[in-house]
């Protein structure tokens, strides 16, 4: 049986936008730019926080396989860094290899008890359909 458009186009929506943000996070990893002299303490932050929201983004878009998920980006992470160890223009950090570990994992985390309170949620309230049926 075919998915209904509305459902196939939410999927799309959902693909695309990990897409874009693996784009982005691509192009911030290479690009020439000044702001991390600007935001000299906060640089390890955007590390952090912008993997967390990509393991995020990855799970929301791919699917169950987060252990898969994590890993590849984990090494999509370290590919970034050392590609930057061949720019002139970046350095090499392992200090932002380890932000970025430690986002993958909160994002992972999240992702898990996100999962666990949505499924405690449904079993509660499948009960509580039944009993209402029963009674």
């Amino acid at each position: 049986m075919p998915v209904p458009a509305s459902i196939a186009t939410k999927l799309r929506l959902r693909v695309l936008q990990f897409y874009v943000l693996l784009v982005l996070t691509t192009y911030f990893g290479v690009a020439r730019s000044d702001l991390g002299q600007t935001l000299a303490g906060s640089d390890l932050f955007l590390h952090y926080a912008g993997y967390m929201v990509l393991m995020i983004s990855a799970r929301i878009a791919l699917g169950q396989h987060q252990m898969l998920l994590f890993t590849g980006l984990l090494v999509y992470s370290i590919a970034i860094e050392i590609i930057q160890y061949f720019l002139p223009y970046r350095t090499f950090a392992l200090l932002d290899i380890l932000a970025n570990l430690a986002g993958l994992s909160a994002g992972a985390v999240a992702c898990l008890l996100y999962q666990r309170y949505s499924l405690r949620n449904s079993t509660a309230s499948d009960r509580g359909s039944r009993t209402n049926e029963q009674g």
